[in-house]
């Protein structure tokens, strides 16, 4: 059992190793160090003194601030649950993270009282200006801290989005600040019941500490300490701190997340009443698990293959629910899983598979029935079933700050291994899963076939018995899958049970004991491989290969003649003709071998093929609905289903193809500034917490001027332009807090669009500079100025006269600071944010403390040595002057005070304790906000275009050599390249990192018009790095890349007009539906009125997302997310294209469409298509031409069946349920010489392959045929080495290369 100590331990060194690696040190120290100097110098910062106790109560708040979002980040991320899938023990959990706030608190607070007693001490000679003992406010400040620290703590507990939790936090923080104001107010400046009410939040109470401590100030310090001393107001502190705690540790448990399962709002009672109830149910389910014999096997499928299993049955799940609103997402679903067991689960996307996965690790909650994990019901002692539970998440959930090493530390301590146990799992670990290369390199370095790996190695960490791998080896290649297949074999040997779930159908053929297919939440099929094959298998696929178009066309004909009920794959490639022959077709079938092999032997490559598992899902998931209307029970065979993806594909070919997709993109500024502008327009308004940014400044200004106008001035009576400068002061102050407290607003989404390459995505499908800034400005500027209309009329509806009086002066001032504000957010984020959260985090504290704060600490210094006279006056009120003049053209909230202070000439210094300032007229300042809007925003075009700056060649051409010998027809593309006029070419392209990695070594190869070329290559080949270069992510080291004769780089980005991409990753905005989001890129190509309409609905017609119209693309799953970057790709009709993996993730059936797709796309525009895939079947169906990359060069190129035919070994037959092997062996080994055995997993089935010198289509046809009719066999298939067996040969290649 995992000890909580070294749990603990491990969370910490996770937590403040990634903290360092954040800098987040850097916001918790510096915070109180600018505090510390504000509150020594509040005499000389004038009206800044007024809001001294807000600086008190948030110098410290980053690190309570950062811990909140952090654990919402761990919800929302899955990091908390996935962890406690893994055995991460709930106390563990939470004492870890508390005592990592606690440190990072301590040390903020220790720094603040330092450096506020040090300045002080050097300012004021140690005068404090309290009439209390200092170190009693000290103490109460140690107190205030932590009970800062449990609130945030407290507040983790009811947010899952971490963006909500940071502007509701800022909203809560922000407004019980602004409240203390009202002890202005003479109704309930001696109220002691409006002081503890409003104490209830923390940074009230310090507030009023702070206050009623003064001897002298703004504050009525006698009345604020009657009313609430200070020892009741510790005392307050304390209990509610303990108050906090404790709800932190009860809500954590009840409070229902979108991941977790909740308790028992009273859980905490069953200890007392509902002991012997567990046990007894627990013993109950073991009764009831021991009463059903282990052999018996039953499950909830319509087409169920009882089984006779002597194994342990594991995992027991009955009659499994879940709803989502009236939405069943799994129905009813029930089975059985045993000891060495894979059970794979089946069903395209949305069929229910992730969610019963979630249910069944206890990420979401079931809606009802039962699961039992080894005995034990999931529900009644969930911590126990997860010591013994390892999870490899369809998405990956790693720390990206973190190094491999790190990361698989950290898990193999929550699994409770240490020292050299724990250092031996991970070295067998790394080595199985081929991490050694990347064993010390960041995570977020890794490739994403890496994170799988690491994924996967997570989850076998520890010896887990129960392991749940959602779509282990997507993005991997294929050599890296068979690894992983080997080492999964290997681990179902140790008594493990596996649930699996995969859109890699051979990966269910070769692992699967057992596969289960769900269709819309039911579980439709459960049974052996050739079970679900030969009761939902179609037949036969024969394809006849030939360079001659007359015979390839000959030979069709004579298939459809010979076998009317012989139907033409749509799929087929432009040399490769793909029929589908049904079963009761196979007599036929010998006498059009017979025909074609005599007449065209030497022109043509045959391969036949048995039905495979992916052709019955596909031929289920195409007339799903038949086959769940079945009555329960019913087992009758389906063979005489009609061929529904046939029927599908005229459904498809009947939509109206839009006349614009034969017309080249355009450039439109209005169609792209509206582009932009709707996209800012549906991310805010569907975004909540952007409500809360949009409440602060509203609620700030509303009361603070409320506030203001009740102020008790009797001092100022007798002036009053003095009086009216007083409060414009003060309302300069309150929309300066509002503004920088709401940052997030204006900066969040330029940040989340460079931070997961969506900006990217937008300018490489043809948007240009001007309109992404210019729209997103427009938006945001009118946001703003709903603020400012707000704020007018609730002047004159309040009869403010210290307003309106000043109108013009003030709207001028409010329209000047909004420029100089939302263009000053850009430039920020650009310039120094790389990631939301840390924005978010940071922006709003950076805003108030150093934007704003800093500036008036110089002048505050600066205006001390000038009252004190110490050093050269002269000098000191130039210093005076120069920083206002400086900070005046750099500091949108310096400017706007300094704006509003000078609305009303007036002399406030009459004493001359003050020193001169730089001018009184406050159009100076509004004009120098005028020029900020302009230099920031020039600025923000400025540092993006940097970004794509142009990077020449930094390599000569012989600077890399070639490490691998290659094919000799790579060598003729690249001396013919230069003379072809193919809209996409590389020559001698050369990718060299920082780090001395070399990516690419002397690439040359092009895509010629209506052609797709496939990019192939194992992990770490360089194919990403291609695709990055092409597309202007990164830069080049050398050789030149050209689409359509214009030199690609970074920066020039018209060429991309005509060009569309579908990245690696999902180039989505969560918050957009799929309609709009096509809308968006259709008007980046210039699209409008009824062309875009049509073309919008055309691709929701052909990529099956007509039912998903209105649904957040954030909701979509994985599936039918890529085929949404697809269709952005394609719609507008760009004449190049680039896919990085476009099918990971899509199931079989809507990947198929998704290929037609593309094929159409090719034929309609003449397009040059590059793709990238790990997927063989894919490139095999839709390359023309394919590129396999060995360590970052060409090895080989050419087509398909040039590749099979050049690098393939011949041919592999296999034989279904045969009898008597040694006959069968000795019979093949007198037909064919050099024949051998391979290996299988499938007891039932047999595997040869054939040396190409030994074979014969003919001569192996017949006489397997004839152990057929021997029945020494059911049935057989003939196919020619693959192009997977191609790629796997050049992939071991590259692995020697880098042992």
């Amino acid at each position: 059992m995992p000890s909580i100590i070294l749990q603990i331990r491990a969370l910490l060194v996770k937590n403040f190793t990634q903290s360092f690696r954040n800098k987040e040190y850097i916001s918790d120290l510096a915070l109180p160090v600018v505090t510390a100097i504000i509150v020594s110098l509040k005499d000389q910062l004038e009206f800044l003194g007024f809001f001294a106790p807000l600086f008190l109560s948030i110098a410290v708040s980053t690190p309570p601030r950062s811990l909140l979002i952090n654990l919402v980040e761990e919800k929302s991320e899955r990091f908390k649950e996935s962890q406690k899938i893994m055995g991460m023990k709930q106390r563990s959990y939470l004492i870890g993270w508390i005592m990592y706030g606690y440190i990072k608190t301590l040390m903020s607070t220790i720094f603040l009282i330092f450096f506020w007693w040090l300045l002080t001490l050097i300012i004021n000679d140690g005068d404090y200006g309290f009439k209390t003992e200092s170190y009693k406010i000290f103490l109460t400040y140690f107190l205030y801290s932590s009970t800062v620290l449990n609130f945030s703590l407290a507040m983790s507990t009811v947010f899952s989005s971490p963006k909500l939790a940071n502007e509701v936090s800022t909203f809560v923080t922000i407004l019980s600040i602004l409240l203390t104001f009202l002890v202005f107010l003479s109704s309930i400046q001696n109220s002691s019941l409006f002081y503890y009410c409003m104490s209830i939040f923390p940074q009230s109470s310090i507030s009023f500490i702070y206050m009623g401590a003064l001897k002298k100030g703004f504050f009525n310090s006698q009345a604020i300490s009657t009313a609430y001393p200070l020892s009741n107001a510790a005392l307050q502190l304390g209990i509610e701190s303990i108050l906090y705690f404790l709800l932190f540790f009860y809500l954590d448990q009840v409070f229902p997340n979108e991941y977790g399962v909740a308790k028992h709002p009273l859980f905490f009672l069953q200890g007392l009443f509902g002991k012997s109830k567990k046990n007894k149910l627990n013993d109950s389910l073991l009764d009831d698990d021991n009463s059903h014999d282990h052999n018996e096997d039953y499950s909830s499928a319509i087409y169920h293959q009882k089984l006779n299993i002597q194994k342990k049955c594991t995992v027991s799940i009955k009659n499994l629910t879940r709803k989502f609103g009236e939405f069943k997402a799994v129905d009813n679903l029930t089975i059985k899983l045993y000891e060495q067991e894979i059970l794979c689960l089946l069903g395209h996307n949305g069929a229910g598979k992730t969610t019963t996965i979630s249910m069944l690790t206890g990420m979401i909650e079931k809606t009802k029935g039962t699961i039992q994990i080894n005995g034990i019901d999931l529900e009644e002692n969930i911590d126990a079933i997860r010591e013994n539970v390892g999870i490899c998440t369809q998405r990956d959930v790693l720390y990206n700050s973190l190094k491999v090493i790190e990361m698989l530390i950290f898990m193999g301590r929550v699994k409770g291994l240490e020292g050299l146990d724990l250092q031996q799992e991970i070295n067998e670990i790394i080595e199985v899963t081929e991490l050694e290369e990347d064993r010390y390199k960041l995570i977020k370095e890794l490739s994403g076939g890496s994170k799988r790996k690491l994924s996967l190695a997570i989850a076998l960490i520890g010896g887990s018995s129960v392991i749940f791998l959602d779509e282990p080896t997507s993005g991997m290649d294929a050599q890296s899958r068979r690894i992983i297949w080997e080492i999964l074999q290997k681990v179902r040997q140790q008594n493990r049970t596996m649930i699996l779930t995969t859109h890699h159908l051979d990966e269910a053929e070769v692992l699967a004991d057992r596969i289960t297919i769900m269709a819309a939440g039911k579980l439709l099929a459960c049974g052996k491989c050739d079970y679900i094959k030969t009761n939902f298998g179609e037949g036969y696929h024969l394809s006849i290969t030939s360079q001659n178009q007359q015979i390839l066309q000959s030979c069709s004909d004579q298939v459809l003649s010979i076998i009317q009920e012989a139907q033409l794959d749509p799929q087929s490639q432009s040399d490769t003709k793909i029929f589908l022959i049904p079963f009761k077709s196979k007599q036929k079938l010998d006498q059009l071998i017979e025909t074609i092999t005599k007449q065209y032997k030497n022109d043509i490559v045959i391969n036949l093929k048995l039905n495979s598992l992916e052709d019955a899902f596909i031929n289920i998931g195409m007339d799903e609905e038949k086959f769940i209307k079945k009555a329960k029970g019913s087992k009758a065979s389906v063979n005489d289903s009609d061929i529904a993806m046939e029927q599908e594909v005229e459904q498809q070919r009947d939509i109206k193809i839009p006349k614009c997709l034969n017309d080249p993109p355009v450039y439109s500024f209005k169609s792209q500034f509206t582009a932009i502008f709707l996209r800012k327009f549906y991310t805010t308004s569907r975004t909540f917490s952007n409500y809360i940014s949009i409440v602060i400044p509203f609620t700030l200004i509303v009361i603070g001027t409320l506030i203001i106008d009740e102020i008790n001035l009797d001092f100022l009576k007798d002036n009053k332009n003095l009086e009216q400068y007083f409060k414009l002061v003060l309302i300069s102050l309150f929309v300066i807090l509002a503004f920088c407290f709401n940052s997030s607003l204006f900066i969040t989404l330029p940040v989340l669009e460079r931070e997961f390459n969506l900006k990217y995505a937008l300018t490489v499908m043809g948007c240009r500079v001007l309109p992404y800034w210019i729209g997103t400005y427009a938006f945001d500027f009118l946001l703003y100025s709903f603020f400012v209309l707000t704020f007018v009329i609730f002047s004159y509806i309040m009869q403010l006269s210290f307003v309106t009086d000043h109108m013009g002066y003030v709207v001028f001032a409010f329209v000047t600071f909004g420029f100089a504000y939302i263009s000053f957010s850009y430039f920020a984020g650009i310039l120094m944010y790389k990631k939301t959260s840390t924005a978010m985090k940071t922006f709003p504290f950076l805003n108030f403390f150093i934007i704003y704060c800093m500036p008036q600490n110089f002048w505050g210094i600066c205006a001390l040595l000038w009252q004190k006279g110490i050093g050269n006056a002269d000098f000191i009120e130039f210093l005076i002057k120069a920083i206002e003049c400086i900070f005046s053209f750099l500091s949108p909230f310096f400017a706007f005070q300094r704006a509003f202070q000078n609305i009303i000439k007036i002399d406030v210094s009459p004493n001359n304790d003050q020193p001169p300032p730089l001018t009184t007229e406050t159009l100076y300042y509004s004009i120098a906000m005028l020029y900020q809007g302009i230099i920031f925003f020039f600025l923000t075009l400025y540092l993006e275009g940097k970004q794509f700056k142009k990077v020449g060649n930094n390599l000569d051409n012989n600077d890399v050599k070639r490490s691998v010998r290659v094919d000799q027809q790579v060598i003729e593309q690249e001396k013919n390249l230069l003379k072809s006029n193919d809209p996409v070419k590389m020559y001698r392209l050369q990718k060299v990192y920082d780090n001395g990695c070399v990516a690419l070594q002397n690439v040359s190869v092009s895509i010629q018009k209506q052609k797709i070329l496939g990019l192939l290559g194992p992990n770490g080949s360089g194919k990403s790095t291609i695709f990055n270069i092409l597309t202007s992510l990164i830069n080049k080291s050398g050789g030149y890349v050209k689409i359509k004769n214009q030199e690609v780089h970074r920066g020039k980005h018209e060429i991309f007009q005509d060009v569309g991409i579908c990245p690696q990753f999902d180039c989505i905005w969560e918050n957009l539906t799929p309609k709009e989001h096509l809308y968006l890129f259709g008007r980046m190509k210039g699209l409008s009125g009824e062309d875009l309409t049509e073309s919008v609905t055309y691709f929701l017609q052909t990529m099956q997302l007509e039912e998903y119209i209105n649904r957040q693309s954030g909701r979509l799953s994985g599936g039918n997310k890529r085929k949404l970057c697809v269709s952005n790709a394609l719609i507008g009709g760009p004449c190049i294209q680039f896919f990085d993996e476009p099918s990971t993730g899509v199931d079989p059936i809507a990947r198929r469409f998704l290929w037609r797709t593309l094929k159409l796309g090719v034929q309609l525009r003449q397009s040059s298509v590059m793709l990238t895939t790990h997927t063989m079947d894919e490139a095999e169906n839709l390359c023309d031409k394919i590129a396999i990359l060995v360590k970052g060069q060409v090895y080989c190129l050419g087509s398909p069946q040039e590749l099979r035919i050049k690098y393939g070994d011949g041919y592999d037959i296999q034989l279904r349920e045969y009898k008597n092997k040694q006959e069968i062996i000795q019979f093949l080994n007198k037909q064919f010489q050099n024949i051998a055995e391979i290996p299988q997993k499938d007891q039932e089935n047999l595997q040869f392959h054939i040396p190409s010198q030994s074979f014969d289509f003919h001569k192996a046809y017949f006489s397997l045929t004839e152990l057929v009719q021997k029945k020494l066999i059911h049935d057989f298939s003939i196919n020619q080495s693959s192009l997977e067996s191609v790629f796997l040969q050049f992939s071991k290649s590259q692995q020697d290369q880098y042992n």
